[in-house]
């Protein structure tokens, strides 16, 4: 498989890159990196074999995905999940040398991406994307994530997480918006992978904006 590996807080982090497939205009400068994460099921493969990835360098955002330790071809870790994402993002935002990096966090990758969030994100955090993702229960943010610009991402069918947490999620971070794929299941993005780009694409322009 292609790919490389990436040294994170004593840790060879599987990854896969993408660059924009053009330069950016002189007022897309800024943009942030895209930053994938995965469900248990799933490793960085899935946002390649959906296009995704490559979807969204194609947009001209730098798109990453990495193998969270533990899966995949990425060792696991006896440490804190929330210390080595903070760890993770500042050192993809500074090896991309964006503007911050937007985390796309499905599923069991909530068990890194809120706990994060509840702690005081590093502020090269710079949106969220969670796809029902597992953890809400009691989530509760710190006061410097409030704002955080957060897409919330749902399948129509998803009999895995109730939608209804959408709903307390999104009551938990005010700066966000509920963005339901019809029918789509759980990993909505690998059902309905076009749509899941149109979305995510939109969100990714009103940051720029």
């Amino acid at each position: 498989m292609e790919g490389a590996t990436m040294r994170v807080a004593g840790t060879d982090v599987f990854m896969v890159e993408r660059g924009p497939s053009a330069p950016a205009a002189e007022d897309e400068t800024g943009r942030p990196t895209v930053l994938f994460l995965h469900g248990a099921s799933f490793t960085t493969q899935v946002w390649i074999d959906t296009g995704i990835l490559d979807a969204v360098a194609e947009a001209g955002y730098e798109a990453v995905a990495v193998d969270l330790p533990g899966f995949g071809q990425t060792p696991a870790i006896d440490g804190d999940r929330s210390t080595f994402l903070a760890a993770l993002i500042d050192q993809v935002d500074d090896r991309a040398g964006s503007s911050g990096v937007v985390v796309v966090s499905p599923s069991m990758s909530g068990s890194f991406t809120l706990p994060l969030i509840a702690a005081g994100p590093p502020e090269s955090f710079r949106g969220f994307v969670p796809v029902a993702p597992v953890a809400i229960e009691g989530f509760a943010p710190a006061p410097q994530s409030q704002d955080l610009p957060t897409l919330i991402v749902w399948g129509s069918e998803d009999n895995v997480i109730d939608l209804s947490l959408s709903e307390t999620l999104a009551e938990a971070l005010p700066n966000s918006s509920i963005s339901i794929i019809e029918d789509a299941g759980h990993a909505a993005y690998r059902n309905q992978p076009e749509e899941f780009v149109s979305r995510l694409t939109t969100f990714l322009a009103r940051l720029d904006a």
